[in-house]
């Protein structure tokens, strides 16, 4: 009897294509992550500011833990999904723009982390210090920062080429608090030698909440892309509304 096997056939061996409704769900899935990692990020500078701001050394130590493991591990899989979903193919123009995306944001997210560690720890070191003029200084640079990583992700999850647009633009406003909040702590370190250690941390604490606006930044482009096709880093002084929008 003639063998129906297929086994030695080399086409028999091909993986198929998922299915359109299984990739579907898939890229929904790794975009799904992408935002709760989001969420978790931003909930990781809501309290390493409040470490520096507030004093609140409990909140700097709870950053230290849980959410920076978990934030580390979500990067991991979320590119793993992503290049999964890369390689497999199938992907529809929009798809394909989630996916990259995605891969380019769990970057920012994860650098957002890390400096929100950073802020934690001159909470710790500022912890036994009263500092309440700076402080107050570290809280107002912090809030907009804050409210930058909050509008990002929100764009990021509807898709809102507006309020993107106003992210990017209010990183010009972050730079210049930042800027001038270092020189005013720099004329502190000359008049007041005895408090150089203590004003360099809060200086650190400084540079971290523009770093992250820089990131912040970063995502809101990543939604603009996400939205329409149009990619628009590194477009100093150009509204969105003027870059090329792609189908």
């Amino acid at each position: 009897m003639q063998s129906t096997s297929l086994a030695a056939s080399p086409s028999s061996t091909a993986v198929p294509m998922p299915p359109a409704e299984e990739t579907q769900e898939r890229v929904a899935s790794t975009r799904r992550r992408l935002l709760n990692m989001g969420e978790a990020v931003r909930a990781m500078v809501e309290q390493a500011l409040a470490a520096v701001s507030e004093r609140t050394a409990r909140g700097a130590r709870s950053t230290f833990g849980a959410l920076d493991r978990a934030v580390d591990r979500e990067e991991m899989e979320i590119d793993r999904a992503a290049h999964a979903l890369l390689c497999d193919g199938g992907l529809d123009t929009a798809s394909l723009r989630v996916v990259v995306g995605a891969l380019k944001s769990t970057t920012d997210l994860e650098r957002i982390g890390d400096e929100a560690v950073k802020l934690a720890h001159v909470g710790l070191a500022l912890a036994d210090f009263h500092l309440t003029a700076e402080r107050r200084a570290i809280a107002a640079l912090g809030a907009p920062v804050l409210a930058m990583v909050a509008d990002a992700l929100r764009a990021l999850e509807t898709l809102d080429v507006a309020l993107a647009e106003d992210v990017i633009a209010r990183d010009d406003d972050v730079d210049l608090a930042y800027r001038r909040q270092a020189e005013g702590l720099r004329a502190q370190m000359c008049a007041d030698p005895t408090s150089l250690e203590q004003l360099v941390q809060v200086r650190f604490a400084a540079k971290c909440l523009e770093r992250i606006g820089d990131h912040a930044t970063n995502l809101a482009e990543q939604a603009v892309f996400v939205a329409t096709g149009a990619d628009v880093r590194h477009r100093w002084g150009k509204r969105v509304v003027d870059a090329e929008r792609r189908p």
